[in-house]
C-alpha cells in the first residue's frame, strides 16, 4: 500500500516539525513493506532537507515535489516523473504579476528565483529552507524550463483570486493553477498535480489505486484525496477537502493526524 501525504499543515506542525509519533508510525509502516510518499508543493530541494533530517530516505520512500511535477525514488534518487511548464508561461507570469503588485517566483534546482527582494520571499525561503536569488531577468537565469511558478501575496487573498480568474484563466489550457494555501497561487503543468502524481506513481510501481491512501488539507490536495483508494482530510483541512474525503481525522496536524491514519489502517 502507498500513503500519499501532504506536508504543510498535514504531516508538519506549524513550526515545520515532524512529530515523534508521526515519524515512528511512518517508519513502522515502511518496515511492514508499505510505501510513503511526500506529496507536496514544495521543491525537491526543500523536501530533501526534511527527508535527510528525519531519515525518510531509502527503500519505500518517494518524493512527489512541485505538486507532482517531479517524482523521485529516494532509494537511488532516480527521477520517475518530470513535468514542467514552458518558458512562455514563465514570461507571462513575470510580466503580469507585478502589474497587480503581486510577488512571483520560479525555481532552479538549488534556489528560488525572483526579480525583486521582499518581505514575502524572505518569509517563504525561511519556511521551506531553500535559498533565494534576486536576478535582473529570470528568463536568462533559468537553467531549464522550470517545474512551477508561484504568484503570492501575504495578506490579499482576494487579489490573488482575481488574478487567477483573469490571468490564470488565460493559461488554463497549458497550466494547472491552484491554491496551496491562501497566500500561494501555484502554476504547474496540466500533466502534474497531486492527483496525477498518485496516478503516475501507481503506474510506474504497478500499484492498484485501490491500495492507496491520500491525506491532505488544502485545495491542491483535493484531486489526490478524490483519486485515492481512501481519501483523508485532516481535522484542520478546508471544507472542500473534507467534502472530497472518505474520512476526516479526529486529530489535527498539531496532534499526530498522520499517525492516527497509519495506526488505524496500515499497521
Amino acid at each position: 500500500m502507498l500513503l500519499f501525504c501532504d506536508m504543510d499543515d498535514t504531516l508538519l506542525t506549524s513550526d515545520n516539525r515532524i512529530s515523534d509519533k508521526n515519524l515512528s508510525a511512518i517508519r513502522a509502516m515502511t518496515d511492514k513493506g508499505h510505501g510513503f510518499v511526500m506529496c507536496t508543493g514544495r521543491p525537491l530541494y526543500s523536501c530533501m532537507v526534511l527527508a535527510r533530517q528525519y531519515g525518510l530516505l531509502g527503500e519505500g520512500y518517494y518524493i512527489a515535489s512541485y505538486n507532482g511535477g517531479q517524482i523521485v525514488d529516494t532509494k537511488d534518487m532516480k527521477e520517475l516523473v518530470h513535468e514542467g511548464i514552458s518558458f512562455d508561461v514563465v514570461k507571462v507570469l513575470f510580466e503580469e504579476a507585478p502589474k497587480w503588485d503581486l510577488n512571483v517566483q520560479t525555481y532552479n534546482d538549488d534556489c528560488v528565483l525572483v526579480e525583486r527582494d521582499s518581505e514575502y520571499i524572505r518569509w517563504y525561503s525561511s519556511r521551506i529552507r531553500m535559498p533565494y536569488k534576486v536576478v535582473d531577468n529570470v528568463m536568462e537565469a533559468l537553467k531549464a524550463e522550470p517545474l512551477k511558478c508561484i504568484v503570492a501575496h501575504m495578506t490579499d487573498h482576494d487579489r490573488l483570486e482575481r488574478f487567477q480568474a483573469q490571468v490564470g484563466e488565460k493559461l488554463s489550457d497549458v497550466t494547472e493553477n491552484i491554491f496551496s494555501n491562501p497566500v500561494l497561487l501555484e502554476f504547474g503543468s496540466k500533466n502534474a498535480g497531486k492527483g496525477m502524481a498518485l496516478e503516475n506513481l501507481c503506474r510506474v510501481l504497478g500499484v492498484d489505486k485501490n491500495d492507496t491512501i491520500a491525506i491532505g488539507d488544502e485545495g491542491n490536495d483535493i484531486d489526490m484525496i478524490s483519486r485515492a483508494g481512501m481519501g483523508v482530510a485532516v481535522k484542520n483541512a478546508i471544507e472542500a477537502a473534507k467534502e472530497a474525503a472518505d474520512i476526516v481525522t479526529e486529530n489535527d496536524h498539531e496532534a499526530d493526524a498522520v499517525a492516527e491514519i497509519i495506526e488505524r489502517y496500515m499497521l
